[in-house]
């Protein structure tokens, strides 16, 4: 055993080496959660900025493009107005009609899409069954939706996360996939809330560095992010694609 003397100063250099450990410890957890703090408040930055950015380009269609698109189905009924047209020219004439009446109702659906103050107002079952109403009308392939659990409304922090994801995700499935059937799933918890879109395309690659650093994933990735989800995407070459987003604590509003 020690000395007698010795034992103050062993007692005292323990005591010292515990509160100096502590206090490491401590510091290091604070200036984890700073960094995360402040890694939040980075994404949830550059969300806003793109979020503003689609406001500002709905807003550009609605007042700018849809306005041009009316006054070109107005000056072309003038146009017809009066015209003895043969039989030929007459269903040639009702199709240019019937593809501006498209066009028009499109490019509004887009901005209506786009603005996140549409989506919020709206909420978002509704703006997702949109999104299936519209790609259902296109007639490029079947959109199925399917809702499972007890329905919940989401913050509208969540709620536009989880949309704009679903937006990626069917805008992948239109321009890569080939496919001709996409089903959305959403899936209500007690708490945590889950959305699955799966494809019944060519598939993917995903173990590609430029599937991993491309624009769209890293985009579902910072929004699912932002509101402390996590997405997962499987693929099998020739069976089609599945995307899944899952928030924990979906249904509580999350503060920095």
């Amino acid at each position: 055993m020690f000395d007698t003397p010795y034992v103050p100063f062993v007692i005292t250099a323990t005591v010292l080496t515990v509160i100096i450990t502590f206090f490491m410890a401590f510091t290091l957890v604070l200036l984890n959660k700073r960094q995360n703090r402040k890694s939040q408040q980075y994404l949830l930055s550059l969300n806003e900025e793109q979020e503003n950015l689609m406001r500002t380009l709905s807003m550009e269609i609605h007042d700018n493009v849809n306005q041009v698109l009316g006054a070109i189905n107005w000056n072309f009924l003038a146009l017809l107005d009066g015209l003895q047209l043969s039989q030929e020219k007459q269903i040639l004439a009702e199709k240019i009609k019937a593809m501006t009446d498209t066009l028009f109702q499109d490019t509004e659906n887009i901005g209506h899409a786009l603005n996140p103050d549409y989506v919020a107002r709206k909420s978002f079952i509704p703006s997702i069954r949109d999104e299936a109403d519209w790609l259902n009308a296109t007639g490029r392939l079947q959109c199925d939706l399917e809702i499972n659990g007890q329905r919940q409304e989401m913050p509208d922090q969540t709620s536009l996360m989880a949309f704009r994801i679903a937006q990626e995700s069917l805008n992948n499935a239109i321009k890569y996939s080939e496919a001709k059937k996409v089903t959305i799933q959403l899936n209500f918890g007690e708490q945590n809330f889950d959305m699955c879109i799966t494809d019944n395309g060519k598939g993917i690659d995903i173990s590609t560095i430029d599937f991993k650093k491309g624009t769209g994933m890293n985009n579902m990735q910072r929004r699912a992010k932002i509101v402390g989800g996590h997405i997962s995407i499987t693929s099998i070459p020739g069976k089609g694609t599945a995307v899944t987003l899952v928030i924990p604590n979906a249904f509580t509003k999350r503060t920095l």
